[in-house]
């Protein structure tokens, strides 16, 4: 019969070796993992186990012996699957169970905004969930540490380290250097999103003998550091796989369970871009997107838009681009976008707007901009011509008396007769070279990343081909234009908003400064 002594050892030694356990017994009543977040539970325990052995010279198995060469778990998975509050839990209890070692965390993200509005909030809410977390730990604005450090994380601490998004690559590879201890958790979040210049202090193997890594992040892109992590690099890897489909099925299994996860936007995402394309891909079932042979804009360049900095010029035009929706219950939204050059600044959507509320509105957002800027920027507004656009546009004409104000109809003919059917497929077609081509838009951080993400899904799921020795882009209504490719189920609205002012920029608009313009 074990002692009392003998059993707290047992229960603290089965803290360390099986964290999954733990996290069940002390994450609270919320914590509910899916079989995706008990994977990781499990392969985090193998792993922090294998280097423990091996740093107190036991005898290792051939499985310990490689997974204590490995740089960590690297996690590629769909959007919205619970990454963050799973390696929450795990950074606690690395803190906790290995305290002994004075460890110390590292949190980081592509951004300094990304990190604080996603894992760094996290943490907060798993101790916050916990009566055992709020016991051990004290959460502070730039650290974690436990409660009974009497140094208050001089030494110990789990820390958030930002990217400064304009820094160069030597300032970048800084953000993970110079962090030493017996242990030290790297956690990165949105991995893909980061550079390769932060990782660069880490790729030739980490130092510390319990170091490693977790990378959780929505493939994105098709290369850098965190998708090879899946690939050349993959020896050097715990490599996971999440998708959103299998949540789904769990959840579908198991009523009642998983509540935080919202498996009907997979559906809408489903139905809205197509089980083929990128966007579905990338954002369901969280593989990398493969960019088919038809697919108009790739995915990944459009999302290089994201990360691209763009100095704003004084001869840059205000465009102001609008898909006009109607008035009536269940139609579409009217878009309104603002462009300083190649920059997207906002997006405001509108629903049920009459052409006169919506006229008044336009000329709102036109002198709000004009506000900030010199009497001399050159500002044009582009309006979608067809259909309701067409009184929209008489409106910002005769009853708002803007200037510069221009009616798009792009099922007139191309400039361009001889590569093109119609204006709306040279329209895109100019959109697919700015991105994929020039390399010219940008997204403005500061975008509301429900409408971002909405106009992303819509640029990279459309489709084309060459008809009859022209190029043809994807159409909706009875056809698509396009021989075996089934026309578009809904209308693109952000996507025909944003062809819209890139078409007024390159158009209508003029990039000399103001005042030679003037001469």
């Amino acid at each position: 019969m074990p002692t009392l002594l003998e059993r707290h050892r047992a229960e603290c030694r089965r803290w360390i070796e099986d964290p999954l356990y733990w996290a069940r017994k002390f994450s609270g009543p919320d914590f509910d993992p899916w079989s995706g977040q008990e994977q990781l539970f499990i392969e985090y325990g193998k792993l922090l186990n294998a280097k423990l052995k091996r740093y107190q010279g036991a005898k290792l198995s051939a499985e310990e012996a490689v997974l204590a060469r490995k740089m960590g778990i690297s996690i590629m998975a769909g959007q919205g699957l619970g990454k963050e509050r799973a390696v929450g839990i795990i950074g606690l209890h690395y803190h906790f169970c290995l305290k002994v070692f004075q460890p110390k965390g590292v949190c980081t993200a592509p951004a300094g905004p990304t990190l604080h509005s996603t894992l760094w909030p996290e943490f907060g809410k798993v101790i916050a969930s916990s009566e055992f977390f709020r016991e051990l730990f004290d959460k502070q604005s730039n650290r974690i540490f436990l409660k009974e450090d009497p140094k208050r994380g001089e030494f110990m601490r789990i820390e958030p380290r930002t990217i400064q998004q304009n820094s160069s690559p030597d300032e970048q590879a800084v953000v993970l250097a110079g962090i030493h201890a017996t242990g030290v958790l790297y956690i990165v979040t949105e991995a893909s999103g980061v550079q390769d210049a932060v990782f660069k202090p880490l790729e030739g193997g980490l130092t510390d003998p319990l170091s490693m890594i977790i990378m959780i992040f929505n493939p994105t892109h098709r290369t850098g550091f965190a998708v090879e992590s899946h690939g050349k690099n993959r020896q050097d890897w715990v490599c996971l796989q999440w998708s959103g489909r299998t949540l789904k099925r769990e959840k579908q299994e198991k009523p009642g369970r998983f509540k935080w996860f919202n498996d009907e936007a997979q559906d809408v995402l489903i139905r809205k871009f197509g089980e083929d394309s990128d966007f579905v891909r990338v954002r369901v079932d969280g593989f990398p997107p493969r960019h088919a042979s038809n697919t108009l804009i790739a995915y990944d360049d459009v999302m290089a838009a994201k990360d691209r900095q763009v100095l704003e010029l004084p001869s840059d035009p205000l465009v102001i681009p609008i898909d006009v929706g109607g008035a009536e219950e269940g139609g579409d939204e009217t878009d309104v976008f603002v462009f300083r050059g190649p920059r997207l600044k906002h997006i405001t959507v509108y629903e049920q707007k009459e052409i006169s509320q919506l006229g008044h509105l336009v000329a709102g957002h036109l002198k709000t901009e004009l506000t900030n800027l010199d009497p001399g920027v050159q500002f044009a507004i582009g309006v979608d011509s067809i259909g309701l656009g067409r009184g929209l546009y008489d409106n910002l004409i005769n009853i708002q008396k803007l200037a510069n104000v221009h009616a798009i109809d792009v099922s007139e003919k191309p400039l361009d007769e001889k590569r093109f059917h119609r204006l709306r497929d040279q329209v895109w077609w100019e959109v697919r070279e700015a991105f994929m081509e020039k390399r010219t838009p940008a997204f403005s951080p500061d975008l509301n990343l429900e409408y971002l993400d909405e106009l992303i899904g819509e640029l990279t799921s459309i489709k084309w081909a060459e008809v009859n020795g022209k190029i043809k882009v994807q159409g909706k209504g009875s056809s698509s234009g396009i021989p075996g490719v089934p026309p578009l189920t809904s209308s693109p609205n952000k996507a025909d908003a944003f062809c819209i002012g890139w078409w007024v920029y390159q158009h209508c608009c003029s990039r000399m400064p103001a005042q030679a313009r003037r001469r």
